[in-house]
Order: C-alpha cells, then structure tokens, then sequence
C-alpha cells in the first residue's frame, strides 16, 4: 500500500476504525506511518481498505446516520454512483444514503466492541 494513500484519503484499519489522513509520517526508507484526523498513527498493514471518497469503505453492518446498512449497491469505487440502503422504517426512496447524505458512521466492529449482550 505504500505511496498509494495519500493526505486526505479515508483508511479504514483491522478494528474498524474509519478516519481522515491528515499527515503522512516518513520514519525510515521502508516505514511509512499515516497520521489521521483521530491522533492516531496508522501503519500499512494496520490499513484494510483506503479510498477518496468515504462511502467507498462502508459495508453491510455498519450504520451511517444513525441506520444499520443492509446493502452496498456498488461494491467497487465509483466517484459519481455509489450509495448504500439502509434498514429505515421511512419509505423505500427515503433508504438509499449516497456520499453526500453521510453525516455520521459507525463500524460494526465499534458497534460490536461496545454492545452488552444480556444472557437468557
């Protein structure tokens, strides 16, 4: 993955954390580190996914704006197409979000590190 995230790129890591490149970190001729919007330093192999656009690392699970995702209509980064349908008691044309729609996103490996389970 080396020189192919840049500043301003969205990363999502092996935990699920999503954020913002806001600096990258040269520490040595084979070792670069990305600094992201969160203050955290993110490694290559700590990265799974990166993208310009945010939409492009959300998957089914996550919840966008409060709302579970159901389904990734575009599976490939698509600068003007990609959207995803979210699990809403609204109307139909109310539950696909595109990239512009997204305010808020939890991962569902942060939904997960946080959820209670209650034993029968």
């Amino acid at each position: 993955m080396k020189n192919e995230i840049k500043v301003g790129d969205w990363i999502r890591d092996r935990e699920g954390n999503i954020t913002k490149i806001i600096q990258t970190l040269s520490l040595f001729k084979d070792v670069e580190l990305y600094l992201g919007e969160d203050g955290y330093q993110y490694s290559d192999n700590a990265i799974v996914k990166h993208s310009s656009n945010l939409i492009d690392l959300i998957q089914c699970g996550d919840y966008v704006n409060g709302y579970k995702v159901t389904n990734v209509i575009n599976k490939e980064p698509c600068p003007s197409g990609k959207c995803v349908d979210i699990d809403a008691d609204r109307p139909s044309e109310y539950c696909t979000l595109w990239e512009d729609n997204i305010e808020t996103v939890v991962t569902k490996e942060q939904f997960e590190s946080i959820s209670y389970k209650v034993k029968e």
